[in-house]
């Protein structure tokens, strides 16, 4: 069985509470893949941090299934060096340094 939730204009924490239930019913066998989007990266550094350590704790609280974390795309109607992709790319590279296992 393939699920989907689509949360428009959430942040992370708010897609992590709302998918509460569901990912404790999940077992081994299961994947959940999490593809956030950048609504959590803005110019406030503490609310980066603030979503790379939601993220982290995501990936700590639910062991009982296998999680795989998407990197944050990039912003296309910005350029590479854009301030919010430059951030884009901060966080993915963060996440992926601290979320292998």
């Amino acid at each position: 069985m393939v699920s989907s939730f689509i949360k428009p204009g959430a942040n992370i924490k708010q897609i992590m509470h709302y998918q509460e239930i569901e990912l404790k019913c999940l077992g081994k066998q299961d994947i959940t893949v999490v593809n956030e989007g950048s609504n959590d990266l803005d110019n406030n550094t503490e609310k980066r941090k603030s979503a790379l350590v939601h993220m982290l704790q995501f990936a700590q609280k639910y062991t009982n299934t296998n999680i795989i974390m998407v990197n944050i795309p990039l912003r296309h109607y910005f350029a590479i060096n854009s301030q919010i992709n430059l951030q884009i790319q901060d966080f993915n590279t963060k996440l992926s340094k601290r979320a292998v296992i």
